[in-house]
C-alpha cells in the first residue's frame, strides 16, 4: 500500500468516531454499515474501499475511499468525476451513470485530510452477483445483451471510455437495466495521457496497454457479450464463471487454441464461429477489436439491443472530433470474416476494426508476448488479486485491508443462530483455536447465498474465496488472533478440485505444499481436533479508539456481562461476567450498541465458566505471524480466574502463623 493515504484501520475508526473527521457536508450525521462485529463493513476494488453511509431521513450514500494510487492518479481521478457529472447533465449516457462527486477533502483519517468520492448508493446486485440466479434464464440473458449494445452506442456516440468495464463494475437495476459503477478511469477517448488503469485481467486484451487509442472499451464488452450468448445456449457453462469473470478468463485470451472455454463454446452450434473470430480478435493487435455490432454481424449472432446501428447513433449524438460515422467503411461481415479467413493483415479501422484503407498509420501487429505450452499452460494461474495461502499467516497478516482471492481446504465449517435467532456460518482451515483466517457468513450473506450456504459436506474441500481481509479481532480466551474474509454473495466463493487448487497456489507469495505446510491438512488428530465447538471468545480490532479506563469498563460490563445469551451446539448458555474476555490491546469501540448482527460480538465472546485452556499455538503446519504483545487490561475490568483478594490473604496469614508455630517447636 502506498504509505501516502490512510490505511483500512485509520478509515473505519474515522467513520466510527463520526463527527470532525467526516469533512464533505453531505455526510454529515451519516453512519457506516457494520458486520457481525460492529465494525464498518467496507467493499473493495483495486484502489478504494467502498463503505455504505446510512443517512437520518434520506436515502444512502457511497462513500469511497482511497487507498493506494500515485499522485498522478489523485489528479486524473478528480477530473474523471469532473467528466462524469459533465456526461450526467444530457446525451446517450446519462441513464447509465449515477451521479457522482470528487471531494478533495472528504475523511479525516491516519492524521490525514483524505480525498474520497461520494456517489448515490445502487441498491442492486453487480453483474456478477446477478448471474448466481439468472444463468439459466436464457431471456434475460439476452435482454441484458442488448443492454451492452446500448451502453457500447452510448460510450462510443461521445467518444467516452470508462476504462474497467467488468461484473464488479456493472450493476443491474430494474430487472435488466445496466448501471455502471467505479468511474475512476473515466474521460474522453483522446485523453490517453489520463489514462492509469489497464482493466480487470479477465475483461482486458492481452494485447492492450492502459493508454491504447480509440474505444478501449470495446474488448471487455466484447467478452462480456460472447459470455453471455454462451450462456443463454448452455447453461451448464456457468461453472466456468466466478464471479470475476463470464465464461473467459486472461490465459484463455492469451492462448485461444488451448482454451477449455474456447472449446467448449466452439461445440456450440449457433456459437461457434463466434469462438473461431473471437480467438482472432484475441490474436490481433488491441486497437483492431470490432464493435458488437459488426463482430455480431460477422459471427451470425443475434442483434438482441437497441441502436444495433452504430452510425445512426453518432449522428444523433453529434459524435465528436476523430468519431465520424462508419459509414465510408465496408460491410462487417465480409471484412472481419476476411480476417479470419487468412488475409495478410487484420482489421485496422479506428471505428470499427473493419477498413483497411482507413487510418492506415494507426494499426500496428500485436506486441509479442510469452505463451505457455504443454504443462506449463496447464499450471500457470493469473488472477485478478494476490493469491493467498491461509496456512501462510504471516502473509494474511500482511494482506490485511486488501482484496484477496483465498484458497484452502475446508477443515471445519461452524453453524449457529445468535439470540435474536439471525444465522451465522463461519468456514474454517485451520483449528478455531489458533491463530487463522476464516470466511464469515452472516444473515445478509447466507440470504444472498440460499441453498447454496456452506454445511458440513464443504468439510475436506477446496475453494476459493475473493473478498477483502477484514481487521482482525482477538480471541483472548485462547490468545489468538483471527483473520476473516466477509462473504456477502455467492459469486464470491467457488468449490475447486485439489489440481486446480494447487495450479492457484503456486501463484502464492509464500512456500506452496512444503513439508512443513502439508501437515496442516494432512494430520488426521488434527483434523478431527479442528471439528469442536467453536465458541470464541473476541474482543474489538486492534485499531479502535482507545476510551477512558471507565468507559471502557463499562462497555466490557456491557458487551460481555449478562445482557447477551448466545446459543451453541452445546445449547444456550449465558456469559459470566468472571469469565469475560478483556478488550483488545488497542481498548474497545466506541461506537454505541448498533441493530443487525453486532450481537454476534457477545455470543461470540462467552465461554465456559471453568478457566480456559492455555493459549494454542499456531496449528501445526501453519506459519505464524510475528510475535504481538500480550493484551492489555483496561483499568476496574471483571476480576477473571483465581482466588478472591480476601481469600490469598487470608491464606498468606494462615501460612505466617504455621511458619512461626513450626519454628517454635
Amino acid at each position: 500500500m502506498n504509505a501516502a493515504w490512510p490505511s483500512l484501520a485509520d478509515y473505519n475508526a474515522a467513520l466510527l468516531s463520526g463527527g470532525a473527521a467526516i469533512l464533505d457536508g453531505a455526510l454529515a450525521g451519516a453512519s457506516p454499515a457494520l458486520n457481525g462485529w460492529g465494525q464498518p463493513s467496507p467493499i473493495s476494488g483495486g484502489f478504494a474501499f467502498t463503505y455504505r453511509m446510512s443517512r437520518p431521513g434520506a436515502a444512502p450514500l457511497a462513500l469511497r475511499l482511497f487507498h493506494s494510487g500515485a499522485a498522478e492518479r489523485r489528479a486524473a481521478m478528480a477530473a474523471a468525476y469532473r467528466a462524469v457529472a459533465a456526461a450526467r447533465r444530457g446525451g446517450l449516457l446519462a441513464r447509465f451513470l449515477v451521479e457522482a462527486r470528487w471531494v478533495e477533502r472528504c475523511v479525516r483519517a491516519g492524521g490525514v485530510e483524505a480525498p474520497g468520492v461520494v456517489m448515490d448508493w445502487v441498491d442492486a446486485p453487480t453483474l456478477g452477483a446477478w448471474l448466481e440466479k439468472a444463468h439459466a434464464d436464457p431471456s434475460a440473458l439476452e435482454t441484458l445483451r442488448g443492454e451492452l449494445s446500448a451502453l457500447q452506442d452510448a460510450l462510443e456516440g461521445e467518444a467516452l471510455v470508462h476504462g474497467d468495464i467488468q461484473t464488479g463494475n456493472l450493476a443491474v437495476a430494474r430487472g435488466t437495466s445496466l448501471v455502471l459503477l467505479d468511474y475512476d478511469a473515466f474521460r474522453a477517448e483522446d485523453e490517453r495521457e489520463r489514462a492509469h488503469e489497464n482493466g480487470h485481467v479477465h475483461f482486458r486484451h492481452p494485447d492492450s496497454g492502459p493508454r491504447e487509442p480509440g474505444p478501449v472499451d470495446r474488448f471487455s464488452l466484447l467478452a462480456l457479450d460472447l459470455g453471455l450468448a454462451a450462456l443463454a445456449a448452455d447453461p451448464d457453462l456457468f461453472a466456468r464463471c466466478e464471479g470475476e469473470n463470464v465464461l473467459w478468463r486472461n490465459d484463455d485470451y492469451a492462448d485461444p487454441d488451448s482454451s477449455p472455454a474456447f472449446a467448449a463454446v466452439s461445440k456450440l452450434p449457433a456459437l461457434s464461429r463466434a469462438a473461431a473470430l473471437f480467438a482472432e480478435v484475441c490474436k490481433g493487435p488491441a486497437e483492431a477489436v470490432p464493435s458488437l455490432a459488426d463482430f455480431r454481424a460477422a459471427a451470425g449472432l443475434s442483434d438482441p439491443g437497441p441502436g444495433r446501428a452504430f452510425e445512426t447513433v453518432r449522428g444523433r449524438a453529434g459524435g465528436k472530433k476523430g468519431n465520424s460515422a462508419a459509414a465510408d467503411a465496408p460491410s462487417a461481415a465480409a471484412s472481419v470474416g476476411t480476417w479470419f479467413d487468412g488475409s495478410a493483415s487484420p482489421p485496422q479501422s479506428r471505428g470499427a476494426g473493419i477498413n483497411a484503407g482507413a487510418a492506415p498509420g494507426r494499426a500496428r501487429k500485436p506486441r509479442k508476448r510469452a505463451v505457455p505450452s504443454g504443462a506449463a499452460a496447464s499450471r500457470r494461474y493469473v488472477g485478478q488479486y494476490p493469491v493467498l495461502d491461509p496456512r501462510e499467516l504471516s502473509a494474511v497478516e500482511d494482506a490485511t485491508g486488501r482484496k484477496v482471492e483465498l484458497v484452502g481446504r475446508v477443515v471445519s465449517v461452524k453453524e449457529g443462530r445468535t439470540k435474536y435467532g439471525k444465522p451465522y456460518a463461519f468456514i474454517n482451515f485451520s483449528d478455531w483455536r489458533a491463530d487463522g483466517i476464516k470466511l464469515i457468513y452472516w444473515s445478509e450473506g447466507l440470504e444472498a447465498v440460499g441453498s447454496s450456504a456452506p454445511d458440513d459436506s464443504w468439510v475436506g474441500r477446496w475453494l476459493s474465496a475473493t473478498g477483502l481481509v477484514d481487521e482482525p479481532y482477538e480471541n483472548l480466551r485462547f490468545g489468538t488472533t483471527q483473520y476473516s474474509i466477509t462473504i456477502l454473495s455467492g459469486s464470491q466463493v467457488r468449490l475447486l478440485d485439489e489440481g486446480e487448487a494447487t495450479r492457484r497456489l503456486a501463484s502464492a507469495s509464500g512456500a506452496i505444499f512444503s513439508d512443513a505446510s502439508e501437515g496442516a491438512y494432512d494430520d488426521p488428530d488434527f483434523e478431527a481436533a479442528c471439528m469442536g465447538s467453536e465458541n470464541d471468545a473476541y474482543a474489538s480490532p486492534a485499531s479502535a479508539p482507545r476510551e477512558s479506563p471507565s468507559t471502557n469498563a463499562a462497555f466490557v460490563a456491557d458487551q460481555f456481562g449478562n445482557v447477551y445469551a448466545a446459543e451453541s451446539r452445546g445449547g444456550v448458555r449465558s456469559p459470566d461476567p468472571a469469565t469475560a474476555p478483556r478488550p483488545s490491546r488497542a481498548g474497545a469501540s466506541a461506537s454505541p450498541a448498533r441493530p443487525g448482527n453486532a450481537e454476534l460480538l457477545a455470543e461470540l465472546s462467552g465461554g465456559p465458566k471453568a478457566a480456559g485452556p492455555a493459549p494454542r499455538q499456531a496449528a501445526p503446519g501453519v506459519s505464524s505471524p510475528a510475535s504481538r504483545p500480550a493484551p492489555a487490561s483496561p483499568a476496574k475490568a471483571p476480576e477473571r480466574e483465581g482466588l478472591p483478594a480476601g481469600c490469598a490473604w487470608a491464606i498468606l496469614i494462615g501460612v505466617a502463623f504455621f511458619i512461626v508455630w513450626a519454628m517454635g517447636q
